[in-house]
């Protein structure tokens, strides 16, 4: 009777630490998720910025530092292009905390005759982890000195 209370208590205590053990992960996961989007945003606000401000002769293609002209029609997004996240094909953000910091990249997408303009900004982000990554996706209309960010997305199948 007694080793049976034993062993029964023994299961329970193991079921325990099991427990604990899997929403330990559970919260660190969710942890680096969080932070991977905060990177992604603080990023995706220093891209805006530099799009409210920047001369329209920056921009090329192929990049001059993470400015881009739009893909042609039918290929990839830019943002979906091999290589893109990394050294000057993109602009770094700074950002505390993140295993890699994060990376951005405007492509001037629209300029009308009138003098306005649009660009898109996508935003690359890391958690704690490398394995913890976001991006997110924002439109901004600019009109002189005037800019306003258009839409916002986070975007799924993050390279």
């Amino acid at each position: 009777m007694a080793l049976a209370l034993l062993a029964a208590g023994a299961v329970a205590a193991a079921a325990s630490a099991l427990q604990s053990s899997l929403e330990a992960r559970m919260a660190r996961n969710a942890h680096d998720g969080v932070l991977a989007l905060a990177a992604a945003e603080a990023a995706l606000r220093e891209g805006e910025q530099l799009a409210a401000s920047i001369a329209v002769g920056a921009f090329g293609d192929p990049s001059r530092d993470g400015l881009y002209l739009p893909a042609p029609f039918g290929a990839a997004p830019r943002w979906r292009e091999a290589g893109v996240w990394t050294q000057r094909a993109s602009r770094v953000a700074p950002f505390a905390g993140s295993a890699e910091p994060p990376r951005y990249i405007v492509e001037r997408v629209i300029a009308r005759s009138d003098g306005s303009e649009a660009f898109r900004i996508t935003a690359r982000g890391v958690g704690g982890t490398r394995v913890a990554v976001a991006m997110v996706q924002s439109v901004v209309a600019r009109n002189g000195a005037a800019a306003r960010r258009l839409s916002w997305r986070e975007l799924d199948g993050a390279p």
